[in-house]
């Protein structure tokens, strides 16, 4: 029993070994939102077009370095966070309404019934398919630094003296 509470307090000593984080905030609020190392990030810098998405590798108080590459902090205009729930709960709708749909169609095709679906059958595919890329699309937030968000790094290892 010793042996057990010894590696769980080990486990839990080397979980604070890596506890940086990148907080959104807005002024003096509470942070929105807070990402840790090896999380999945999204963002966007000044000099892209397009949002860039990878595994958040190490934070700095100036710099990001996601998928290996170092980003500078103030050149990252926008952050874009996902919903997990939502996501999934979205890809499961418009994957069932695929799924069943095609189900559908290869039972009306394979048995003796005249072929397609019925008006009602297509209304509900579409709909399943449509309410779960909706949901997918709802469980998007982006934080813009042209509505006043602002990252701050917090490095736990660093405040407590652990490095």
């Amino acid at each position: 029993m010793r042996i057990f509470f010894t590696m769980i307090f080990a486990l839990g000593v080397l979980g604070l070994s890596a506890q940086k984080y990148l907080y959104i905030k807005k002024g003096n609020e509470f942070p929105k939102e807070r990402i840790g190392l090896n999380e999945r990030v999204t963002f966007k810098t000044s000099e892209s077009t397009k949002f860039t998405k990878g595994i958040l590798n190490d934070v700095t108080p100036t710099a990001i370095t996601v998928n290996g590459k170092t980003y500078e902090l103030t050149d990252v205009v926008a952050f874009r966070t996902h919903n997990e729930i939502m996501t999934v709960t979205g890809t499961a709708l418009a994957g069932g309404a695929l799924l069943f749909t095609t189900l559908g169609l290869i039972n009306r095709a394979t048995s003796s019934y005249e072929g397609g679906l019925t008006n009602g059958q297509w209304i509900t595919a579409a709909s399943f398919f449509g309410g779960g890329l909706l949901l997918r699309w709802a469980g998007k937030r982006t934080f813009k630094t042209e509505k006043g968000w602002h990252w701050e790094v917090i490095d736990l290892n660093q405040s407590l003296g652990i490095e």
